[in-house]
């Protein structure tokens, strides 16, 4: 197939996303977080709270147990037995978010194969298997959140996990085979060495806590704006990807889906703000998942201090103006940041405020075109401007990246940047 005129495109979005992850693990490793608005206050933990969730966790025991095993199902059904009984339950609403979701990726999966396969066979795509399956992946994305607000509810919250040491067909091979069991094992020591097969240290247990909560309420709210997104547009011809030539046109199908996915992404930087806070106020330090810089109990190698946390906000503040359409991204800045020739990308700005406001079909040439930064500007549509106040996020992505530390996260630890996120 000859190379087509949004390559550059493309190559602008893969290098974009890769430093966007750079940043957010400088950052604590963090933007993609928890789902709908921040509530309750930040409440230090005294020794009466932390009693009390221990009563409760004993309550949960089955439930909490069972999900350490790695018995999901099993973990499932006696949240829910737990949940029958009392349903302000937090122990039990988090174990019943984690068997659920754990439940939706896997069938996710099953049925993106089978849409694969489908189409390798008749040459088209179920379009209607395919809405069936987001839907329903929005609905289990949904009751997961929901459950994971109930658990953070709790003043105080803690449950001990060890996601490592879960013996699950995490690849869907039919088995439980090595890359299962390598999957989630942290794989280097704080100073970078490799630690040895059998060592216990690669399998952690970690305490989650209130601020994981947040964490993960954020992470669905972006999925579940992900899943907005592509609900929202209609492709016509994913087939002309086969045959490089003529065009791949998405149409807008719904825009309330778009507007939906707009609300997702700015409740996610919420709670990932909510997050940040809730990490930085913890003053325990016990098998951390996401240290503060006071905490010296983590087993993922990431050193943070008080500066990568304020990075971090400014990183979500940033995002939140380039979603309100406050400030564009610089193409030309972009292009150089992702190694892409300017030359190939029209000059102006990115208004992704503007594409959520008012979104168009973008419709992509598969035959090469004379001009790549014209053929970028039409596909790029309404969300490109001549001229608009520039985001400051590539510069301060740029000059991460140049830092050493960054620069050892993303050759040495990419592995965690992605667990993490």
């Amino acid at each position: 197939m000859s190379e087509a005129p949004f390559t550059p495109l493309v190559q602008l979005w893969q290098g974009i996303s890769m430093q966007v992850r750079a940043t957010l693990a400088a950052a604590i490793t963090l933007v993609a977080g928890c789902a709908t608005t921040a509530t309750g206050a930040l409440v230090p933990p005294t020794a009466n709270l932390v009693e009390a969730a221990r009563s409760r966790a004993e309550a949960a025991a089955p439930a909490i147990e069972a999900l350490r095993a790695g018995s999901f199902a099993d973990a499932r059904r006696r949240s829910e037995e737990i949940l029958a009984r009392d349903n302000g339950q937090p122990e039990a609403h988090f174990v019943r978010a984690v068997a659920r979701y754990r439940a939706r990726i896997d069938q996710l999966g099953l049925d993106l194969r089978t849409l694969f396969v489908g189409a390798m066979a008749t040459g088209r795509i179920n379009t209607s298997f395919a809405r069936q399956t987001l839907e329903s992946t929005a609905s289990e994305l949904s009751a997961t959140d929901a459950d994971l607000e109930a658990a953070s509810a709790a003043p105080y919250f803690e449950v001990e996990l060890c996601p490592a040491c879960w013996e699950t067909d995490w690849n869907q091979s039919g088995e439980v085979d090595e890359r299962d069991r390598h999957l989630l094992e942290v794989e280097l020591d704080h100073a970078g060495r490799p630690l040895l097969e059998g060592d216990p240290r690669r399998r952690p247990s970690f305490a989650f806590d209130r601020g994981d909560l947040f964490w993960a309420r954020a992470m669905l709210s972006h999925q579940r704006a992900i899943v907005d997104l592509l609900l929202a547009y209609e492709p016509q011809d994913w087939m002309a990807l086969t045959r490089g030539r003529g065009e791949l046109a998405f149409r807008v199908a719904d825009r309330g889906r778009v507007l939906g996915a707009k609300r997702g992404v700015l409740a996610g930087l919420a709670l990932a703000e909510r997050a940040r806070q809730e990490y930085q106020a913890e003053i325990d330090d016990h098998a951390e998942w996401v240290p503060n810089p006071r905490q010296q109990d983590h087993a993922v190698p990431l050193s943070v201090d008080q500066a990568l946390y304020a990075k971090w906000g400014a990183v979500l503040e940033d995002l939140r103006r380039l979603v309100e359409g406050e400030e564009g991204i610089d193409l030309q800045e972009l292009a150089r940041l992702a190694g892409v020739d300017p030359r190939h990308v029209p000059v102006g700005f990115l208004d992704v405020g503007r594409w959520f406001r008012d979104p168009v079909d973008f419709v992509l040439p598969l035959s090469k075109g004379d001009n790549d930064a014209d053929a970028l500007r039409r596909a790029l549509g309404s969300s490109w401007r001549a001229a608009m106040p520039p985001s400051a996020l590539p510069s301060r992505i740029a000059e991460l990246k140049s830092g050493i530390s960054v620069e050892e996260i993303l050759h040495q630890k990419l592995k965690y940047i992605l667990w993490l996120n």
